[in-house]
């Protein structure tokens, strides 16, 4: 059911009449400023899951279920860090001349339907043995992470073959490349502090770093280029301003500081230590 534009009324209602597989393209322009819509699609991450509506002339509560599987396209990564944590984020390129692909039609053909009944007829067979399964998660891949992945590994383990272990090369490198917006700023000042660091030859600390001023630290991550720091909000680099705003979120405050005589406004180590263990459970 091909449409243009759906509110978030719509679509909730949609979910519990057929049960679909809800593809969203051009997702940087539809959820701007659509914070209900935004919702639904937040809320069907979890099976059970929905939104609590009042219907008819009593206004009698009901549950509109908002789960099913979603597939969001869009241009870059602005969604915000609560939906992007949610989503196993595949980056696509644009073909070279060179490659060649075959033309799709945008029609519903004998091919595709093949394909679908595979699927479901696989998945009929195949209910209960993947029901309730644990299976084996990689390092790190704990919370919310391991949620979005737990049941492509235990498909994949249930298939065999190579493809247990393919799931989880797969995983590993997809998610090191979608850390969420916490994450990175958390890892990237993790590293500035890292980088600070006076160490042997054999990369052992001799002396730590244990502060640095807002400024250089502002400095420094605006200067990554591969990052969102030095365009965050409408092409503006980040502020000191914003950062301290990002990092109160943990309870990390700048403080004053005295750099070789001369005060700073600027953040401690020892302030992220207990953040970078929670949130950066791998030491890479």
């Amino acid at each position: 059911m091909p449409c243009v534009g759906i509110s978030e009324a719509a679509l909730f209602r949609i979910i519990e009449i057929h049960e679909p597989t809800v593809i969203v393209d051009e997702a940087d322009t539809a959820f701007v400023e659509n914070e209900a819509l935004r919702a639904v699609v937040n809320s069907g991450w979890t099976k059970g899951s929905g939104v609590l509506r009042c219907i008819g002339d009593e206004n009698t509560p009901h549950l509109f279920p908002t789960f099913c599987p979603k597939a969001i396209g869009m241009k870059g990564r602005k969604l915000p860090d609560t939906t992007l944590s949610r989503c196993i984020i595949i980056e696509m390129k644009r073909k070279k001349p060179s490659d060649r692909a075959e033309h799709f039609e945008h029609v519903d053909d004998a091919g595709l339907g093949e394909l679908r009944r595979q699927c479901l007829r696989w998945s009929m067979d195949n209910t209960e043995a993947l029901r309730g399964v644990l299976p084996q998660m990689p390092a790190g891949f704990d919370n919310r992470l391991g949620d979005n992945w737990r049941l492509v590994f235990a498909i994949a383990d249930l298939v065999g073959y190579e493809w247990p272990g393919r799931a989880r090369q797969v995983a590993a490198a997809l998610s090191r490349e979608a850390a969420s917006f916490t994450t990175q700023l958390l890892s990237d000042i993790r590293g500035i502090f890292r980088a600070k660091d006076d160490c042997d030859h054999d990369g052992n600390v001799i002396f730590a770093c244990e502060r640095v001023a807002s400024t250089e630290l502002v400095s420094l991550l605006v200067d990554m280029q591969d990052r969102p720091w030095p365009e965050l909000r409408s092409g503006k680099p980040l502020t000191e301003t914003r950062l301290a705003r990002l990092l109160s979120n943990h309870k990390v405050v700048p403080k004053r500081l005295m750099i070789d005589g001369v005060r700073f406004s600027g953040y401690f180590r020892a302030d992220f230590e207990d953040i970078w263990e929670r949130y950066l459970p791998a030491d890479s």
